[in-house]
């Protein structure tokens, strides 16, 4: 019997609202999901396949309207061929000479303080294309929004300013995430990376989903506040080995209440594998299958130690 997922999970795990995914069945017939008796759609996995090879070559400048009207055989082979150039262009970028970490983080810091974008978006970008991805985001990444935090603690930086320095980091973890996408993950072992429902902070879950495919582990990431009943759907649909919560000290204080009842929800689901919580300070719930990890840096220790017991 084939599997088929609602749209809330077709939304999560191609990155297109369920708002485009309806606007694109009944403007451009992408896709014709079925329908359940209650009237709600349902989608194969080659409509999932078809949508996700619609919307990269979207992101990559393409219409809807001229992609949508392809059918499977010429979809796949535009996406071939698009998706083709972009790794050899990534291969030829890569190519680069070795930058020197702490003077780039130096670079990066004066340029902070000065509230220079255009200087920070650069060395994010030279970075990027030059360092490992272990390296961007521990070595500079990390560090870099330490500093940003204490600017911001010390009224040097206004919640504006670092709403536009955190879209440049963004866009500089999404395109490593990218290259990590398109490699390989020779690792058995699957990781389905979300923040739980009101914890909105993406940059921690991206840098998670980084180190995760710095170790070669297969990954999934979901994104950001995912409720509980859309985080068990995903689960029962993915059956990932590990279920990676993303979430920061600040949610932790504010939401503690809310987040031991969503995690009790998902304990008491049918998934009985582990939860891994990273930026809990402390442990929320008394149950051997869930592992809190203080840090970021302390998520890098765990999947070494787990990649070195495994090898």
């Amino acid at each position: 019997m084939n599997q088929s997922f609602s749209i809330q999970f077709v939304s999560q795990v191609t990155g297109i609202n369920s708002h485009t995914l309806r606007a694109w069945e009944k403007r451009y017939n992408a896709v014709t999901p079925l329908r359940d008796q209650n009237k709600r759609r349902l989608y194969t996995q080659a409509d999932i396949d078809r949508l996700k090879k619609i919307h990269d070559l979207c992101s990559l400048g393409n219409n809807v309207s001229d992609i949508a009207i392809l059918d499977d055989v010429n979809l796949t082979k535009l996406h071939t061929q698009y998706f083709r150039e972009a790794t050899n262009l990534n291969q030829t970028i890569e190519k680069v000479e070795p930058i020197d970490i702490n003077q780039t983080l130096q670079n990066l810091i004066m340029a902070l303080s000065h509230y220079k974008l255009d200087i920070i978006a650069h060395e994010l970008e030279k970075a990027q294309r030059s360092l490992s991805a272990r390296e961007f985001t521990l070595n500079l990444i990390i560090p870099l929004l330490s500093e940003v935090g204490l600017q911001v603690a010390g009224g040097h930086i206004s919640i504006g300013m670092e709403h536009a320095i955190s879209s440049i980091i963004k866009f500089n973890l999404g395109l490593v995430l990218f290259k990590k996408y398109q490699s390989k993950n020779s690792n058995k072992t699957s990781i389905l990376i979300c923040t739980p429902e009101k914890e909105f902070r993406e940059i921690p879950a991206l840098i998670t989903t980084i180190l995760c495919a710095s170790y070669n582990y297969r990954f999934m990431y979901l994104g950001t506040n995912m409720s509980a009943f859309s985080l068990k759907d995903a689960i029962k649909q993915i059956n990932p080995s590990i279920l990676l919560l993303s979430v920061t000290k600040a949610y932790c204080t504010n939401h503690k209440n809310s987040f031991q009842i969503f995690l009790n929800t998902l304990l008491q689901s049918d998934f009985k594998n582990d939860f891994w919580i990273t930026g809990a300070q402390v442990k929320l719930i008394d149950s051997p299958r869930i592992t809190t990890i203080s840090s970021l840096q302390f998520l890098d220790h765990h999947l070494n130690k787990l990649t070195g017991k495994k090898s």
